[in-house]
């Protein structure tokens, strides 16, 4: 799958003015291409704003901005339409590899922190606007998405041969039953 069918670059020369905004709204063969490469049934709404602005002397780019979508996917167990309503911000910083920051702990492993914004490497003289936003809606795309009151059948969930699974007490816990199998 190739994240350029959304392609709105901005040369990294026009950032040394000022930071710069794209609106991006997808054309219908963008909108296509995006409900195809997705294995979408559906695109009801894709709106983003990207602001790109430069930094460490032109060495990076922050790539700022919000997301708004409304994918249709198949339900995982009825296949039945299943609409997403999407509002997510977009943050990025971009800086050229040698920028990069690693950090290993004692033992030689990469160390990676979750919560810290994405730092992702910055080549060539464009930044394209539409391909973060694009990589966002990814990432933001529901995995698996259900229909309101769908459930696996009964015979799907007992299909290890019956034997409990591993966080089936939490489960229990969550609704409110007795996790030991009482009532």
């Amino acid at each position: 799958m190739s994240i350029f069918h959304l392609s709105r670059p901005v040369r990294r020369a026009d950032l040394a003015r000022g930071p710069v905004t794209v609106e991006i709204v997808p054309t219908e063969a963008e909108r296509a291409s995006i409900v195809r490469d997705f294995g979408l049934l559906g695109l009801e709404a894709f709106a983003a704003s990207v602001t790109l602005t430069e930094i460490r002397g032109g060495r990076g780019v922050r790539a700022s901005g919000t997301l708004a979508a409304r994918p249709v996917q198949a339900c995982v167990i009825t296949l039945s339409p299943v609409v997403q309503d999407m509002q997510t911000a977009i943050a990025v910083t971009l800086l050229e590899p040698d920028l990069l920051p690693e950090e290993e702990s004692e033992d030689g492993d990469t160390l990676i922190d979750l919560d810290a914004e994405d730092v992702e490497a910055l080549e060539g003289d464009t930044v394209d606007a539409g391909a973060l936003a694009l990589e966002e809606f990814a990432l933001s795309l529901d995995s698996a998405p259900r229909a309101r009151g769908a459930e696996l059948p009964e015979a799907a969930r007992d299909a290890d041969g019956g034997e409990e699974h591993p966080f089936a007490r939490l489960a229990a816990l969550k609704r409110g039953a007795d996790p030991a199998g009482g009532a």
